[in-house]
C-alpha cells in the first residue's frame, strides 16, 4: 500500500481534523480521482491507495482567509520524510497561477506590473519558509497560499468578465431557471421573465403514473403554461440519480431489470406525448451518483440500458445529461462510482444520443455538492470538459442560509460554508461570469427557483419561502439585460 504523508501545523485547529479526513488522492493534469484513504496520525495527514505507481497530487480541505477551500499539490511521490502540509498546497497553488498567467500571456493579454510583483512575493515567501522549521517561517509558507489563491481569483475572475461582456455582446447565451412546482408562478413571473430566457421543467420517473391520465394532463397544462407564454422549454431531468426518490425505488426493488424496463416505458410515454412540442430533454441527472450495491461495471449497464430508446425517441434532438460533483470527489472515497471526467468520455464516443453535458457546480452542501474551489480551479475545470466532443451546461446551486431546510432533496444535507444571502449572490455571480466566459457553455441554469417548494440545494431558491426575491435573482438580471441590450 502506497502512502503520502503530510506535517500538520503544531497550532491545528480541533475542528481541522474532520475536514483532512475528506482529502484524496488525484491522478493527472485533470485530478481524476483515485481509489484513496485519508488518516490523521500522531499529527501528519496521511494518505493511502493501493493504486499503481507513479506520481499523484493530494486535494485538501484547508482554511484560507475566512473560508474552506478544496486545493490540490502539485505531483508527489511517497517519501521517506513528510511533506509540509502548507507548503505544499502554496505551491501547487502558485504552479497554477503562474501557468494560467503563461497561458494568457501567451494569448495577447497584458497583465499589470502589480500582479506580478505579488506573484513574486508569494515565491520568495514560499522559498524562504523551507529554510527553517519554525512558527515565523510557517508563516510565511501561510503568507503565501493566501496570495496566490488571492491573486488567481482576480486574475481569474478580471479575466472571465471581460471574456463574458465581450461574448454576450456577439452571441448571448440563454439562461434559464428550473421550476418545479405543480403550479404556475403568480407574484414571482415578472421578475423570472426579467432575468431568463427558459424554463427548464423536472419530469421525475414514477412508475405509479405510467397509466395515471390525471397526472399526464397536469403535465399537458404546466408545459402549456409556458409554452403559450413563448418560454424556452427543456424536460427533465427524468431520471436523477442523486434525488431520494430515485434511490428508493432502486433500494425497494428487488429486481432492477423490471425496473429498468419500466423506467423506459416512461421515457418513451414522454417522448410519444411531448416530442413535438418540447425540443430540448435532459433526461439523467446526477449519473455519476448510482448508490446501489451493484458494481462499476453493472453501473455503466444500467446506464447505457436507460439510454437505449434515446437515439430512438428523441433523434435529432438536443439531449443532455447531468454529472453531480464535477470534480469526483465520490470517486476517491467510493472506488464503485465513476469519474465526472471519464463517464463523459464514454457518454461521448458511446453514440448513444447525448448532445451535452450538464456539470452541476453547487457549492457548500453535501452530499450533492462540493467543496468549494477557488475560481481558477473552476476554469479549468470547464477547460478539462471542453475538450470533449459535446456541448457544456451548466446547472448552479448555492445555499442562502445554514439553517435545516425540510423541502430540500435531501432535508438533511450539510451546509459547510458560511452561506447568507449576500455570500449566495456573490458566489452566484462568479459562476455566471465563469461560465459565460466559456465558448464551450452553451446554457447556464439555476436550479431552485422557490424554496417553498421541494428543491434541491438548501435555501437555494431565488425566492425565500415566504416569497420575497433573494439579491441572486439581480445577479441573473442585470448580466440579461446587459445581454439583451
Amino acid at each position: 500500500m502506497r502512502e503520502i504523508r503530510f506535517r500538520l501545523p503544531a497550532n491545528l485547529p480541533v475542528e481541522a481534523g474532520a475536514l483532512l479526513r475528506q482529502a484524496y488522492l488525484a491522478r493527472g493534469a485533470e485530478l481524476c480521482p483515485i481509489a484513496s484513504r485519508a488518516e490523521l496520525t500522531r499529527g501528519e495527514l496521511v494518505l493511502r491507495t493501493q493504486e499503481g505507481d507513479g506520481p499523484v497530487s493530494v486535494c485538501i480541505p484547508w482554511p484560507v482567509c475566512g473560508e474552506v477551500w478544496m486545493l490540490s499539490t502539485t505531483t508527489l511521490l511517497p517519501d521517506a520524510r513528510p511533506y509540509d502540509l502548507v507548503r505544499e498546497l502554496a505551491r501547487g497553488q502558485l504552479y497554477r497561477v503562474r501557468c494560467a498567467a503563461e497561458s494568457w500571456t501567451d494569448a495577447g493579454l497584458e497583465l499589470p506590473s502589480k500582479f506580478h510583483e505579488r506573484l513574486h512575493q508569494a515565491v520568495r515567501d514560499l522559498l524562504i519558509s523551507a529554510e527553517r522549521d519554525s512558527q515565523e517561517f510557517q508563516q510565511l509558507a501561510e503568507r503565501s497560499l493566501e496570495t496566490a489563491l488571492a491573486t488567481g481569483q482576480a486574475l481569474t475572475l478580471e479575466t472571465c468578465r471581460w471574456l463574458a461582456h465581450a461574448r454576450q455582446q456577439r452571441l448571448p447565451m440563454p439562461l434559464y431557471v428550473s421550476w418545479s412546482a405543480s403550479t404556475e408562478p403568480n407574484q414571482e413571473y415578472d421578475r423570472l421573465r426579467e432575468s431568463f430566457d427558459g424554463v427548464r421543467l423536472p419530469c421525475p420517473f414514477d412508475p405509479r403514473q405510467l397509466e395515471n391520465e390525471t397526472y399526464w394532463q397536469q403535465k399537458d397544462r404546466q408545459l402549456n403554461w409556458w409554452r403559450q407564454r413563448d418560454w424556452a422549454v427543456c424536460l427533465g431531468p427524468i431520471f436523477d440519480f442523486a434525488s431520494e426518490t430515485f434511490q428508493k425505488y432502486w433500494r425497494q426493488s428487488s429486481d432492477w431489470e423490471a425496473l429498468a424496463e419500466q423506467a423506459a416505458l416512461f421515457l418513451a410515454r414522454l417522448a410519444h406525448r411531448y416530442r413535438e412540442e418540447v425540443a430540448d430533454w435532459q433526461v439523467v441527472a446526477a449519473a455519476n451518483f448510482f448508490s446501489t450495491s451493484l458494481s462499476l461495471e453493472d453501473r455503466l449497464t444500467m446506464l447505457e440500458r436507460l439510454l437505449r430508446p434515446v437515439r430512438r425517441l428523441l433523434a435529432e434532438k438536443p439531449v443532455s445529461i447531468g454529472l453531480a460533483q464535477p470534480w469526483g470527489e465520490r470517486a476517491a472515497h467510493f472506488p464503485e462510482q465513476p469519474v465526472p471526467l471519464l463517464l463523459a468520455d464514454w457518454l461521448a464516443r458511446a453514440n448513444a444520443g447525448i448532445t451535452a453535458i450538464d456539470l452541476e457546480l453547487i457549492f457548500g452542501c453535501e452530499p450533492r455538492g462540493s467543496g468549494l474551489r477557488p475560481p481558477l480551479a473552476i476554469s479549468q475545470l470547464l477547460d478539462w470538459f471542453s475538450e470533449l466532443t459535446l456541448d457544456i451546461h451548466l446547472s448552479l446551486g448555492l445555499p442562502a442560509s445554514r439553517e435545516m431546510d425540510t423541502l430540500a432533496d435531501p432535508p438533511d444535507q450539510d451546509v459547510s460554508v458560511p452561506a447568507t444571502e449576500k455570500w449566495q449572490s456573490a458566489w452566484a455571480a462568479t459562476l455566471l461570469d465563469l461560465g459565460l466566459a466559456h465558448t464551450r457553455v452553451q446554457r447556464i441554469t439555476w436550479l431552485d427557483a422557490s424554496d417553498a417548494t421541494p428543491h434541491l440545494v438548501p435555501h437555494g431558491g431565488l425566492f425565500d419561502i415566504h416569497g420575497r426575491p433573494r439579491p441572486v435573482l439581480e445577479e441573473f438580471r442585470q448580466r440579461r439585460t446587459r445581454t439583451s441590450a
